[in-house]
């Protein structure tokens, strides 16, 4: 008896040894039958072919319908933003390829073979790997992660990225200022924003108060709230469409001067539901990519190290761990919810100085 067909790929074009066009089409097997390939000298022929093979396949949950789902499912259940959900469905939907499959047809040989040439291991040891560590880390989590709900949902017995291991160690942080990089890009963003440049006052406010890029390009003006002669909060919170994941991420940051002088000046007058930084004619909010720009022109035009706006972030905390900021404190304004996530963040040189400082204090009374 004939074994149905579970996977069929193609048409694909390609050229007979006298050089005639064919296409052809792959139908994967199960039992003895394995792996077999049909020739048509016709694409429609083929077309027509690949259609009725996999109309003849009980395909159960495909592999788009089954990424659509677990895509509503980091929203709805996992509290994830939408952008960061479709970011994800979109790098498994390219890991994956044809999305009409099963969702059974996957195998474990399939993503052997795609983390191996991702990562240059492997069959691919010689080949230049096509991506850093941390991108093919992420997407290998990802995979994982894709994989191991679908089990939970009852459409696989087991996993198809069991057993594939992590290739290679990701750098931890991102590159950090000096503290005098620090203070001249500080003075000329204060300054930049003080003449108007949204862009300069949102490197301000990150890099005086270590506030997450994307957490501020989502506030409102009424999240900036004035405290008086003391300085401004800025509310990180679940309000308004701007959702915060986890619960240690709603906090409040104190802004101080002379950032707080440009921000209330940035937020008077306005409407308390607009946007902090409005996105022009789009009416939304501005985006990353936006950000990423300005506080690359900015470090430009201060003349100190190019840093990327999570570079900011991380300079804030370790130059607060070296002036002996508490790791508590730090971790509560960084929104973290475990003390390691500081390991990528504070530099360990500035966090061994803020400890020799305090105990130099608590020995012979220094500075």
């Amino acid at each position: 008896m004939e074994a149905k067909p579970k996977y069929v790929w193609g048409p694909t074009l390609e050229h007979d040894k006298r050089g005639c066009r064919r296409w052809r089409v792959v139908v994967a097997g199960e039992g003895e039958r394995g792996r077999t390939a049909k020739t048509f000298r016709s694409e429609v022929r083929a077309l027509d072919a690949a259609e009725k093979l996999r109309r003849e396949i009980d395909k159960g949950t495909t592999v788009s319908e089954a990424i659509a789902l677990f895509e509503l499912h980091q929203v709805r259940e996992r509290g994830n933003r939408p952008s960061s959900a479709s970011l994800v469905s979109g790098r498994l939907r390219r890991i994956l390829g044809d999305g009409r499959r099963s969702i059974e047809g996957v195998t474990n040989k399939e993503l052997c073979r795609w983390y191996e040439q991702r990562s240059g291991s492997g069959r691919f040891l010689k080949a230049k790997p096509q991506c850093s560590v941390a991108t093919h880390h992420g997407e290998l989590a990802a995979v994982r992660d894709f994989f191991g709900w679908c089990v939970k949902q009852g459409w696989l017995r087991a996993s198809p990225a069991d057993g594939i291991e992590k290739v290679g160690r990701a750098n931890k942080g991102k590159l950090q200022l000096r503290g005098a990089e620090a203070r001249a890009l500080l003075a000329h963003a204060v300054r930049r924003a003080a003449e108007g440049d949204d862009g300069g006052l949102a490197v301000a406010v990150i890099l005086s108060t270590g506030a997450c890029a994307g957490e501020l390009l989502q506030r409102r003006v009424r999240d900036v709230d004035d405290v008086g002669g003391r300085g401004l909060l800025l509310w990180i919170d679940e309000q308004l469409g701007a959702t915060v994941k986890r619960p240690s991420r709603r906090r409040t940051l104190w802004v101080g001067e002379p950032v707080a002088t440009v921000l209330r000046a940035h937020v008077k007058g306005r409407a308390p539901l607009a946007w902090l930084f409005p996105g022009g004619s789009s009416g939304g909010a501005r985006g990353k990519t936006w950000l990423r720009k300005v506080t690359r022109r900015l470090c430009d035009e201060a003349e100190v190290q190019v840093v990327c706006p999570h570079g900011l972030r991380g300079t804030w905390a370790s130059l607060g761990a070296a002036e002996g900021a508490a790791r508590r404190d730090l971790q509560a304004d960084l929104g973290h919810g475990d003390l390691r996530s500081q390991e990528a963040y504070v530099d360990a040189t500035a966090a061994h100085e803020g400890t020799a400082r305090r105990m130099l204090r608590l020995v012979v009374g220094g500075e």
